[in-house]
């Protein structure tokens, strides 16, 4: 993985506090996915594509495995809300459930109340 200023691909680069700053100064490289370490929040990462969008995600282990979750969008989720979303990602990995297989439930039980509601009709009398 190639992070910035990284010119060998080699090299890990340290985890530095991410400013918002920052986040906005970051160039997309064309030829490389970048996840960049925030060390204000352990376990986020802003993924920067080489199209030059960008999002936040969290890395983290469950059951013995690595998991990583797409917490939205940059610049919609901006790096305040960023860190905490994954902060409640943390606490609930901390109680023991997989903060990212109860986001998918969560989007499975919204869309399937969706589907059962059926489009909203008003009727004038």
């Amino acid at each position: 993985m190639r992070y910035p200023g990284d010119t060998q691909g080699s090299r890990q680069m340290t985890a530095k506090v991410l400013t918002v700053q920052a986040v906005e100064r970051l160039k997309p490289d064309p030829l490389v996915r970048r996840e960049i370490p925030d060390a204000g929040m352990p376990s986020l990462y802003l993924i920067v594509h080489p199209t030059g969008r960008k999002g936040w995600c969290v890395r983290y282990r469950f059951g013995g495995r690595p998991r990583k979750m797409m917490l939205g969008p940059y610049p919609a989720l901006d790096l305040p809300a960023a860190r905490d979303r994954a902060r409640e990602a943390v606490r609930t990995l901390a109680l023991g459930r997989d903060p990212g297989a109860e986001k998918i439930e969560a989007a499975k039980a919204t869309a399937a109340f969706q589907k059962s509601a059926g489009p909203l009709r008003m009727f004038a009398f």
